[in-house]
């Protein structure tokens, strides 16, 4: 688990992060379906090293913009007809484990999909 992966963009209130001058969205800098370079930021080379060094078996996202407790899928290639996404090979063991987390939290917040929760997306973590 990690707490925070974006800590400079909580210190600096925004999601991008500062690289060699340049602001990128770390949001975006994931390699799934994304064209040119990713894993520029520090975050995103933190969660890839994780992932590397790890069996991760799922994975679930705070999303405090839209105060949602979310998970795969989150890209626009794994959406029906309608616009929601499809089930990952994991959906019921994220879908029990937010769940979980929201029950022991108290808060108010959305538990699904991060497609159906906030919006599909390249170049992000959940996919």
């Amino acid at each position: 688990m990690t707490p925070m992966t974006n800590a400079q963009g909580y210190y600096h209130n925004r999601r991008e992060e500062s690289v060699e001058g340049k602001l990128y969205d770390t949001n975006r800098d994931f390699a799934y379906m994304i064209q040119g370079e990713c894993f520029k930021t520090i975050t995103a080379k933190t969660v890839e090293k994780i992932f590397e060094k790890y069996l991760i078996r799922t994975s679930i996202t705070f999303h405090g913009g839209d105060a949602s407790i979310s998970y795969p899928w989150g890209a626009p290639d794994h959406k029906t007809k309608d616009g929601r996404s499809t089930e990952a090979p994991d959906h019921a063991a994220a879908d029990s484990i937010a769940k979980a987390i929201l029950g022991f939290s108290q808060a108010s917040l959305g538990v699904g999909s991060m497609t159906d929760l906030v919006y599909d997306v390249t170049g992000g973590m959940e996919d």
